[in-house]
C-alpha cells in the first residue's frame, strides 16, 4: 500500500511540472511572465496572456524554454493597458498579432517582427507615448484605427507592399503630433506629396497630417475626393487650392480651417456634414445643380456674402448655411430642396418663412446686413 502511495505521489509531482493539457490538439502553460498555448500538431506557441504591470524594456522570446516551441502568434489585447512598458521587441518568429494587442499602453518604442503581414484593427490605438514605428516591409494590410490616438507619433512610412487599409480616414484619427505620412515610391495603391496621403492615381486625398507645415497646397487636377477630416485643424497649412474635378468633400474635411481656400465647383458635388464648419475665408459660393450639401456644411462661415444654388436636384441639409452674419444675397434656382433651418441666424426673419423644406421655383432675394439676426 505504501509503495502504491509513493508511486501516485511521484506521478502527481511530475504532472505538476509539465504543461496542462486542455485538449488533444493544444495545451497551456505559464513560463515567466508569459502564458502560452501550444498547438501540438504544429508545434507552435501562442502568447495567450502576460503578467500585468510590466515595466521597462521587454523582448519576447523566439521560443519557449520548455519544449522549445517557436513563438508565432500574439493573441488579441495581450499587451493592452500596460502603463509602464517602455519598449517591446517582437522576434521574427511571430507572424500574427491580434486586434488591440498593444492598445492603451504607454509604450515608447516597438520593434515589430519582419514576418508580420498584417497590422490588425486598433493594434496601437491610444498608445499615446509612441513616438515612431517602422512598419515591416512585408506588411500588406493595415486594420481600422490601427494608429488612432497615437498623440506622440510624429512620422510614419507606409511600405511598398501595403495595398489595403481598412477605413484609411480613421487610421490616424487624433494623431495630433503627426507631421508627415511617407509612402514608398513603388507602392501600387498609395502615394505622398508634401507629407499628405493620396491614392496612387491622386483621385483621392486621404489625409493631411495635423502638424504638416507644408504652407501652400495645390491639389492635383486628378483629385476628385477629399476624405473626412482631411484638413481638419491643420495649423501648418496656409492655403489650399482645389482642382476643378472635385466631386466629394467628406465630413469635417476643412473643419475650422484657418488658412485660405481657392475653389470653383464645376460638377455636382457631395459636401459632407460640417465640411467647412467655421471657415472664415469663403466670400462667395456657387453650388452646381445635382449636388448634396450636408448638415452644417457651411455653419458660421461668417465671411460668406453670396450663395447661389443652381437648378437641379440639389438637396440642402439642416442648418447648412446657418450663422452666416455677412450673407446679403441668396439665389435659389428650381429643383432645389432646402432643409430645416438651412439659413437660420443668417438673415432676416422673413427668409426663414420663405425657405420651408420643399422644392420650389427660381427666385432671388437680397437681404440688408442690418436685418441679420443674431444667435
Amino acid at each position: 500500500m505504501r509503495k502504491w502511495f509513493c508511486v501516485c505521489l511521484c506521478l502527481m509531482m511530475l504532472f505538476a511540472t509539465v504543461p496542462w493539457q486542455v485538449a488533444a490538439e493544444s495545451f497551456v502553460f505559464t513560463e515567466g511572465i508569459y502564458t502560452y498555448r501550444v498547438d501540438s500538431t504544429l508545434g507552435e506557441a501562442t502568447i495567450q496572456s502576460v503578467s500585468t504591470g510590466l515595466r521597462g524594456d521587454v523582448t519576447i522570446p523566439s521560443a519557449t524554454t520548455a519544449g522549445n516551441y517557436p513563438v508565432t502568434t500574439i493573441d488579441s489585447g495581450v499587451f493592452s493597458n500596460q502603463y509602464n512598458l517602455a519598449s517591446l521587441t517582437i522576434p521574427d518568429t511571430v507572424h500574427t498579432v491580434g486586434e488591440k494587442f498593444l492598445s492603451n499602453s504607454r509604450v515608447v518604442r516597438v520593434q515589430l517582427s519582419n514576418s508580420i503581414t498584417e497590422i490588425p484593427d486598433e493594434a496601437f490605438y491610444n498608445c499615446n507615448k509612441l513616438t515612431s514605428i517602422t512598419i515591416p516591409e512585408g506588411v500588406t494590410t493595415i486594420g481600422d484605427k490601427a494608429f488612432s490616438r497615437c498623440t506622440a507619433l510624429t512620422s510614419i512610412t507606409i511600405p511598398a507592399a501595403v495595398t489595403s487599409v481598412t477605413n484609411i480616414s480613421s487610421m490616424f484619427i487624433s494623431c495630433t503630433s503627426l507631421a508627415s505620412i511617407n509612402v514608398a515610391e513603388d507602392n501600387a495603391a498609395y502615394a505622398s506629396e508634401q507629407g499628405i496621403l493620396y491614392s496612387k492615381d491622386r483621385k483621392i486625398l486621404y489625409l493631411c497630417p495635423k502638424q504638416a507645415w507644408c504652407g501652400s497646397v495645390t491639389l492635383p487636377q486628378a483629385t476628385e475626393v477629399i476624405c473626412p477630416s482631411a484638413f481638419d485643424l491643420c495649423p501648418g497649412v496656409s492655403s489650399v487650392r482645389l482642382g476643378a474635378n472635385i466631386r466629394e468633400i467628406g465630413e469635417r474635411a476643412f473643419y475650422e480651417f484657418g488658412g485660405t481656400l481657392s475653389f470653383s465647383f464645376n460638377v455636382p458635388v457631395a459636401i459632407g456634414k460640417q465640411a467647412f464648419y467655421k471657415v472664415g475665408c469663403i466670400s462667395e459660393l456657387t453650388i452646381p445643380g445635382g449636388s448634396a450639401i450636408g448638415e452644417e456644411a457651411f455653419y458660421k462661415c461668417e465671411a460668406l456674402r453670396k450663395v447661389v444654388l443652381e437648378s437641379g436636384d440639389t438637396v440642402v441639409g439642416k442648418k447648412a448655411f446657418s450663422g452666416l452674419k455677412a450673407l446679403t444675397t441668396v439665389k435659389v434656382e428650381d429643383g432645389v430642396a432646402v432643409g430645416e433651418y438651412a439659413f437660420s441666424s443668417s438673415t432676416a426673419l422673413i427668409l426663414r418663412e420663405i425657405l420651408p423644406s420643399f422644392v420650389f421655383n427660381t427666385f432671388t432675394f437680397t437681404i440688408s446686413p442690418t436685418d441679420s439676426t443674431s444667435d
